[in-house]
């Protein structure tokens, strides 16, 4: 296994809770970051003192930034930086497959900790020494402004339709089409709802079907129609849209959740996730309620994210994972036969604090060797490393 060190690192304001590549340009990649404020009352007595029941304490604030950031050979340097009034929880940038006007490869969306989606777009400005900068474009109050959205996924096929997490335990299906936003007030949708915290949600590769996973120890999986718009539907059935619950695989909260292509060689949809348990798992689930763990390991860490890097048909997976106070892990799935196993080819350990983003620079690999951002929450810390 190999133990990796930074070739550039620098310290961000504020503390990154997640990142991702611009995949136009894949020189550049936004941050999101978390504050919590602290309130008067810490300030005044010292955070770890007990309040009295009887005191009453204003409600915490979070804000936050935008940071989009460049890298130039083995130098990784902050181009803007875009500060907002929420935390950002969560980002992707719109998919590479539906270009327009109005969302463009350029475009990106931000989960924030007041109930909102915001969308932004990188543009260059027109100043004597041009340079990209992150403009800010609609921010949309989907949720109460209590509510924090923890994370979102947008559905493979149809763009529009985006699964949003909150922490509530709630979790939502969003139409963001452009008239639903403009129409009668049925573009948000309850499909699942976990007892705590809902931390994670990913489509199933067809789109047909949502997988969820929560504070409570809960993965669950839900169907969809082919046509998931049909659900914003005044009439619309939403009672058989889960198919199981599951709290006994995982013994701590399910945090991360990554579908594999469907393989044809394999029966069940395979699914990986990462949990506050410090482990990796490969299940192999359906709709008729089975899941079976086919392979898993201790990664020393929570698995708070996990992205796929590349598969070597159909034997070989490589995954990423941000492995929180364990820093970042590179993993092989690895097909023996009949049998699965995982395999950690790489880590990364420089972060002293909570690793909860780390991404690969898509498109750019050479000498065999790709190039990944990670940061750590803490201490602030942005690292440019390759393996």
């Amino acid at each position: 296994m190999a133990t990796i060190r930074s070739i550039k690192s620098l310290t961000l304001d504020l503390p990154p809770s997640c990142i991702e590549f611009w995949p136009e340009k894949p020189s550049y990649a936004v941050i999101g970051t978390y504050n919590l404020q602290e309130s008067v009352s810490s300030q005044d007595t010292g955070a770890e003192q007990v309040l009295d029941e009887t005191a009453t304490e204003e409600p915490q604030k979070r804000n936050g930034s935008l940071v989009l950031v460049c890298i130039d050979g083995d130098d990784v340097t902050i181009v803007d930086t875009h500060q907002t009034e929420s935390a950002i929880l969560d980002l992707h940038f719109w998919p590479l497959r539906s270009p327009g006007i109005t969302f463009s490869s350029a475009t990106f969306l931000a989960a924030t900790s007041t109930g909102s989606l915001e969308y932004y777009r990188i543009v260059l400005d027109s100043s004597s020494t041009p340079k990209y900068s992150i403009s800010h474009l609609e921010t949309i109050q989907v949720f109460a402004k209590d509510d924090v959205v923890t994370s979102f996924a947008i559905h493979p096929v149809k763009d529009f339709c985006i699964l949003c997490t909150l922490q509530t335990g709630e979790v939502h299906l969003y139409d963001f089409r452009p008239e639903s936003r403009t129409g009668p007030n049925n573009e948000v949708k309850e499909i699942q709802k976990h007892k705590f915290d809902a931390w994670t949600a990913a489509f199933g590769q067809s789109g047909l079907t949502t997988y969820t996973g929560g504070d409570d120890c809960a993965l669950k999986r839900g169907r969809l129609p082919a046509n998931p718009y049909a659900l914003f539907d005044q009439d619309a059935d939403l009672d058989e849209l889960s198919q199981w619950s599951d709290n006994k695989i995982h013994t701590a909260g399910v945090t991360a959740i990554l579908p594999l292509i469907l393989m044809a060689d394999v029966d069940l949809d395979l699914i990986v996730t990462g949990s506050y348990d410090d482990h990796i798992r490969l299940l192999g689930t359906s709709g008729a309620g089975h899941r079976s763990v086919l392979a898993e390991l201790k990664l020393g860490g929570g698995v708070w994210r996990l992205k796929l890097l590349d598969r070597t048909f159909p034997q070989t997976i490589t995954i990423l994972a941000s492995c929180m106070h364990a820093g970042t892990r590179i993993v092989k799935l690895i097909k023996d036969g009949d049998n699965w196993r995982f395999e950690v080819v790489a880590k990364f350990e420089e972060h002293k604090s909570m690793n909860y983003a780390t991404d690969c620079q898509p498109d750019t690999i050479s000498w065999d060797k790709r190039t990944f951002l990670s940061t750590s929450f803490y201490d602030k810390l942005l690292c440019l490393w390759r393996h």
